[in-house]
């Protein structure tokens, strides 16, 4: 028989049996009851939940500390790579890596932590640079984001200001990148007006006279009549009412002989007289004209004759009229007819000038008695005077003398019957033989060789004495210089003697300083008139040294040779100072020669400049290929002091075409591979990091500058940088520019055999 516990016995059973089959289960496992201790860190863990921390680091197998680079993303981290790697995809501070993290990530070129946009990052973690859009402090004065040079900032990262060359839409009319305030396009930028307080456009005083402007008031100065409210230009100097004598006239640009209105005591009173414009050099006022009766050495008051060569009626005085025009000293001609009934108008038997005489003064004293004209057989003589026969053309000078010893133009001061000139003879008792005589000599009427005439007519003329109106008239040797002008005549200039030169000698009718102009081979010349005291030879022309070239080479056969470069001419003769000189770059090929400007100074000197512009921009390589037609390259600055004399020589008007700082815009200076950088560091060849150079790699100069964000890489081998300069010589800005780089419509070229 089978014993069965009772049903309650066996429910108690069961219930002890699963208890001690749970309490086995849970000894030993992995996880916790509330009869297990938790771990503290340190301690060896398999689970999360063995330790105080609740967390098990799942590489050391340890109980820890959540902590940021444990590998495990907890609660407040984004990420986290358990590496100490910072500049990946997630940072040490267990952050996705952004833009602005202060950490510099792939594809970032900087990163400083900020959203500052005006410091050298970008808060877009690019590296600021001129086209950006964002102005750098300290570094940019602008920064549109555009290359758009017409606006209110350049392509450079300068602000755009007149002077630089480019006019500014809406703001400037015109930019020539010059400092002359005279030239069609002012200082502020504006076109020349008639308005603007300056003296240019073709004004002759300032916003009036010239072609556009109104004419202007009495005073203001003028070169033509049409300059002059008045009408008329005095001397072609100043506005004035009225005219005060035919020189006046004619300097203002009245140029056709005839009647017209003059008013020599300025008192508005206008008197007709003749004015002959076209006799030996013009400008003669007719002060006295009669007909058949004689003049005498006195003064008149004017009369109707005076506008007429065929006078009508006996005169005998001369008008005083022009005693305030007529300073102590003038111009006086004397002109006759034989028979003026037969010969009408401009046509004379005699007619002689006499230049820088005190006659008109003297002549005009008053009464015949009180004019003392040559008297008294020498006596009273003044001369001779530089003279001139206006129907030969023969010139006698004040020392050629009368064949007398004198000119005798009447007896005795009070000798009414007497008033006579002659050319070279004697005046008075003259043999008339020369047929110069013009006057009367004892009452007896003298015109040429004829005397005794009965229809005759006898002119006397008078013109002030100018040195100062820009031709050559009266007895003036050569423009304003010579004869009775207190200025004497330069080397060059023509002459008839030695007193019209500076130098006191007249030779062949030129002036010239010493031998060095004679014509002849002398003293210490090389060559005809050159060489040793006298000036350089030119090449061709004999030499004794390099000396005697003057930068041209003085060969082994005594000539000189043209150099091939100015570090050429300077090796051959030391000491040569800067200058312009004559160059022929590939000495006897087909390459014409060259005039260029050799700084013989900077770094010891023999810098070449030839300064090109041209009709349109043009880029680098087109600049490079103009230049190679000169057997040339584009200029490339090697150093501090030659990159001054550049930028000097850019703007000096008197080298090359004109002066413009345009010609230091674009240099032989390219990157070494597309996209090359040298941002923020200073630009020469030298720089380290900098992967640009110049054309023949030899050495370049630009600055010093570290705080230039470019080139940036915006650019191609071809293309060269465009450049901007402050008036003190330093660099205001520079960028590169894709594609073919910048342009220029004026560049230097120069030889690349000099270096520092």
């Amino acid at each position: 028989m089978v014993l069965r516990p009772a049903l309650s016995a066996r429910s108690r059973f069961a219930t002890l049996l699963l208890a001690v089959l749970a309490a086995l289960s849970a000894c030993g496992d992995a996880d916790t009851t509330p009869t297990e201790t938790l771990r503290d860190d340190g301690a060896a863990c398999e689970r999360d939940a063995q330790c105080n921390s609740d967390f098990c680091h799942p590489a050391e197998g340890i109980c820890a500390q959540p902590s940021c680079g444990d590998g495990v993303v907890h609660d407040g981290e984004a990420c986290d790579d358990g590496n100490t790697i910072d500049d990946d995809a997630c940072t040490n501070a267990c952050e996705l890596a952004t833009c602005g993290d202060g950490v510099v990530q792939a594809g970032e070129a900087c990163d400083d932590g900020n959203a500052i946009d005006t410091d050298a990052c970008l808060s877009t973690c690019v590296a600021a640079s001129c086209g950006d859009g964002a102005v750098q402090d300290g570094v940019e004065a602008c920064d549109d984001g555009n290359a758009i040079d017409t606006d209110a900032c350049l392509s450079t990262c300068v602000a755009a200001s007149c002077g630089d060359g480019i006019i500014e839409e809406g703001v400037e009319a015109c930019d020539d990148a010059n400092a002359i305030d005279t030239d069609a396009c002012t200082n502020a930028c504006q076109l020349a007006t008639c308005d603007d307080g300056i003296l240019n456009q073709d004004e002759s005083d300032t916003d009036c006279g010239g072609t556009t402007c109104e004419s202007c008031a009495d005073g203001a100065s003028c070169t033509t009549h049409s300059d002059c409210a008045s009408g008329h230009c005095a001397y072609g100097l100043t506005c004035a009412p009225n005219p005060v004598s035919c020189l006046s006239l004619l300097l203002g640009g009245t140029t056709t002989s005839g009647v017209y209105g003059i008013d020599p005591d300025e008192d508005g009173t206008l008197e007709d007289v003749y004015c002959d414009m076209d006799t030996d050099g013009g400008g003669w006022t007719l002060v006295a004209s009669t007909f058949q009766t004689l003049l005498r050495d006195e003064a008149s008051e004017h009369y109707a004759d005076l506008s007429t060569l065929d006078p009508a009626s006996g005169q005998t005085g001369i008008w005083n009229g022009l005693r305030a025009v007529v300073d102590t000293t003038g111009d006086m001609r004397f002109t006759c007819k034989v028979d003026a009934a037969a010969s009408q108008g401009a046509t004379f038997d005699v007619d002689l000038s006499f230049y820088d005489v005190s006659w008109y003064q003297t002549l005009t004293t008053g009464t015949d008695a009180d004019s003392c004209f040559e008297e008294n057989q020498g006596a009273g003589y003044t001369g001779p005077w530089n003279r001139r026969n206006n129907l030969t053309g023969e010139f006698k000078s004040n020392l050629d003398e009368y064949e007398s010893g004198f000119m005798e133009g009447e007896d005795r001061c009070d000798a009414d019957t007497d008033f006579t000139v002659d050319f070279n003879d004697r005046g008075m008792d003259s043999i008339q033989t020369d047929g110069t005589d013009w006057g009367s000599d004892d009452r007896r009427a003298k015109c040429g060789s004829v005397q005794d005439m009965t229809t005759g007519a006898w002119h006397i003329w008078s013109r002030e004495t100018t040195c100062f109106d820009g031709r050559q008239s009266g007895d003036e040797s050569d423009t304003d210089c010579g004869g009775s002008c207190a200025t004497s005549c330069q080397s060059g200039a023509s002459c008839r003697v030695d007193d019209d030169c500076a130098s006191s000698d007249c030779y062949l009718g030129v002036c010239r300083p010493d031998h060095c102009s004679n014509g002849v081979q002398d003293s210490d010349e090389s060559d005809l008139d050159c060489g040793g005291s006298c000036a350089l030879c030119s090449t061709g022309e004999q030499c004794a040294s390099d000396a005697d070239c003057g930068g041209f080479t003085c060969d082994a056969d005594n000539t000189c040779d043209i150099p091939t470069s100015c570090l050429d001419a300077l090796t051959d003769t030391p000491g040569l100072p800067d200058g312009t000189y004559l160059i022929d770059p590939d000495g006897e090929g087909p390459l014409k020669s060259l005039e260029v400007y050799c700084d013989m100074t900077s770094d010891g000197g023999a810098y070449t400049f030839l300064k090109i512009k041209t009709d349109a921009n043009v880029y680098a390589s087109e600049a490079e290929a103009l230049c190679a037609e000169h057997g040339l390259q584009l200029h490339i600055p090697r150093s501090p002091a030659h990159l001054a004399t550049t930028l000097t020589l850019a703007r000096n008007p008197d080298v090359g075409p004109d002066a413009s700082i345009h010609y230091a815009r674009i240099f032989g200076i390219y990157p070494n591979f597309d996209g090359a950088t040298c941002m923020n560091t200073p630009f020469y060849s030298s720089s380290p990091g900098c992967d640009w150079s110049a054309s023949d790699d030899g050495p370049f100069f630009i600055s010093l500058r570290n705080n230039i964000a470019e080139p940036n890489g915006d650019n191609t081998t071809a293309g060269s940088m465009t450049y901007s300069w402050f008036p003190d010589g330093t660099v205001q800005g520079y960028n590169d520019l894709p594609g073919p780089g910048a342009s220029s419509d004026r560049f230097i070229c120069q030889v690349g055999d000099k270096q520092p």
